[in-house]
């Protein structure tokens, strides 16, 4: 079984390097001044508006996010934006909410046309277009003039991506039949019910439009679909669950209700209201007409917050089969060490490994693995020998106070040969991985969900030793050596089912090592029975330090693609590595090897195998 799970104080470091936000009201954290925001204010009498989803988030990455009307701020949303407002805060005539808040150039005019390729942009718009259209276009020319707004908002990804954005994360917009000012106008018989169905008719319709940017207006650009009509779908549905008020009263559906009932349009809770008996805004989703609470808000960030997360998370699956594979090299190192300047022999051997590998990259985590190996050497003459190893085991990832595992077996052969001072060593494993549960928890709010699915992989492993002994000596050997390690590692692709609106579509993931490694060896024997050894190792990885995976959402009604996301970032190319062991011969009863391995690669890393050979 695999389990994961996330909290936003979880990641050891944020890839992105910084974050910009481009949207109205429910993205804005403060460009009309004086931190105003469209939410509810908090109720410990501070008179401060409690953190709407953005700067959640974006705490949660070790971001900053400030008002694009404060100097270096990079939040440019603004309440009332319309798709072409935002778009004129892209690249065009920046933003304005004098007299009450202040005045920013465009954030591509501000950046020389420049964005950097690490940057997060968040965008939302089409909220206040869909309001306007309905009360101002005729019914004839709604999907006209629908499609022209998700025109706007093409021009938008287009101009973020020619300047080299590289993750764009465009949200939908939530059913805009399903908020206060319209559920009460109904309930009051204000509105016809059929004029509601075609609010979210055309609502459908325009994020359909969005949907498919990146399919065929946009194709190069990255971007990842955030899907706030879902989000606000799954709040209501499951209001009950989450403590918030619902069932009719006073003829009003209560998930319907607002806190704050300045607005004509919205109906004040009687009880949880800012006016009620019991002020509670915890106890709704919605501040005011359109806007959600503190409540709604949380929820929100926690679903962007996974968004950019579970890729980290399921980006640690290919580094079980590397852990995997490392602990058959090692076994197999403690053998091939045997014979390096002695004469060939014939053994059978059985082994046992302990490791463990900690990460300090997108998430903070370490590995424990332990196995179990079999194997028979061969002597093909005096001076090479032949082997075949079997393993079997398992791995345990430790995330955050979760832990999550797979079992592995493997097959592994090996050759040694040497001549005169010199020896060469190699060895070729294949482990095979299997992750039968995947589960992957998805906090939103007070709630937690579990995205499961299952799968497997492999690893590929190729390894190398040369050296040459520069003592004249029966006894002691030392001298330099080089040598070259190759693996890959395949997760395939599988789909998750459970996270409601967090559930993704993994694509394969491959992920390769190459690691040259220049050294000293030394061993030497102390007595008739005891024989010991050390080696120092200082290696280079030459593959690429990040790795990348393909993501879709399955949520229902996203037709967009795949998108990509970063995995795995490895801190160091450079480490340094060091064996040190023995060996004791039992009479004719055979030999016991005990070895331990230390490698500085990311947090430290280091195996521990035990082994006892018999001579045939």
């Amino acid at each position: 079984m695999v389990f994961l799970s996330f909290s936003a104080n979880v990641f050891a470091e944020s890839y992105f390097t910084e974050i910009v936000v481009f949207g109205d009201s429910l993205l804005d954290s403060g460009n009309f001044g004086n931190d105003r925001r469209a939410t509810n204010l908090l109720r410990d009498g501070s008179g401060d508006y409690a953190l709407i989803s953005p700067q959640i988030f974006a705490e949660a990455l070790k971001l900053d996010l400030e008002p694009a009307i404060e100097e270096g701020g990079t939040n440019f949303a603004v309440g009332g934006y319309q798709t072409a407002d935002v778009l004129n805060s892209i690249s065009g005539t920046g933003v304005d909410t004098e007299p009450f808040g202040g005045a920013s150039t465009a954030f591509l005019t501000q950046r020389a046309n420049f964005v950097e390729s690490r940057a997060l942009v968040l965008i939302n718009a089409g909220g206040n277009d869909l309001n306007a259209i309905f009360t101002s276009v005729a019914p004839a020319a709604v999907s006209g003039a629908v499609r022209e707004r998700a025109g706007n908002m093409t021009l938008a990804v287009q101009a973020l991506h020619d300047a080299g954005a590289r993750y764009i994360m465009l949200a939908n917009v939530p059913d805009l039949s399903l908020v206060p000012s319209v559920q009460a106008s109904i309930a009051a018989g204000v509105l016809d019910p059929s004029f509601a169905a075609s609010i979210s008719q055309a609502t459908t319709g325009y994020n359909g439009l969005l949907e498919s940017i990146p399919i065929y207006s946009v194709p190069a650009a990255n971007v990842i679909p955030v899907d706030l009509y879902g989000a606000v779908n799954y709040m209501l549905d499951n209001a009950g669950s989450y403590g918030v008020a619902n069932g009719v009263m006073m003829g009003l559906d209560q998930r319907f209700m607002c806190y704050d009932g300045t607005s004509p349009t919205c109906v004040e809770h009687p009880i949880y209201g800012l006016n009620g008996s019991a002020p509670d805004p915890r106890k709704l989703i919605f501040n005011d007409a359109l806007h959600p609470t503190e409540f709604g808000s949380e929820i929100v960030a926690d679903y962007l917050i996974d968004i950019v997360s579970a890729p980290s998370q399921i980006g640690l699956l290919p580094e079980l089969a590397f852990q995997a594979a490392d602990a058959q090299t090692q076994v197999i190192d403690l053998q091939l060490r045997q014979s390096r300047w002695e004469s060939a022999q014939s053994k059978l051997f059985i082994s046992a490994s302990v490791g463990n590998a900690e990460y300090s990259g997108l998430q903070m985590a370490d590995t424990d693995g332990h196995g179990w190996h079999i194997g028979k050497t061969f002597r093909m003459s005096d001076t090479t020998t032949l082997g075949i190893v079997a393993a079997l085991g398992s791995q345990d990832l430790n995330l955050e106070k979760i832990q999550f595992s797979s079992d592995f077996w493997g097959i592994s052969g090996l050759l040694s040969t040497h001549r005169d001072n010199f020896f060469l060593q190699a060895q070729v494993g294949f482990s095979v991985m299997s992750f039968d549960d995947v589960r992957r928890q998805v906090p939103l709010g007070a709630q937690t969900l579990i995205a499961e699915g299952s799968t497997d992989g492999y690893a590929v492993n190729v390894k190398l030793l040369s050296g040459i002994d520069l003592l004249s000596s029966d006894i002691w050997h030392f001298g330099p050596a080089i040598g070259a390690q190759f693996s890959r590692s395949v997760v395939r692709g599988y789909t998750e089912q459970g996270g409601q609106i967090s559930n993704y579509m993994w694509d394969t993931q491959s992920r390769d090592r190459s690691n040259m490694q220049l050294g000293l060896i030394a061993s030497g024997d102390i007595g008739d029975h005891w024989r010991v050894f050390a080696e120092v190792f200082a290696g280079e990885d030459i593959s690429d330090s990040e790795s990348f995976i393909n993501v879709k959402s399955t949520q229902s009604g996203s037709a967009s693609g795949f998108y990509t996301m970063p995995a795995f970032v490895r801190d160091t190319s450079a480490s340094v590595s060091a064996s040190l062991g023995g060996s004791l011969t039992i009479n004719d009863l055979g030999v016991l090897d005990l070895g331990y391995f230390y490698n500085d690669a990311g947090e430290g890393q280091d195996h521990v195998a035990l082994s006892f050979a018999i001579p045939l």
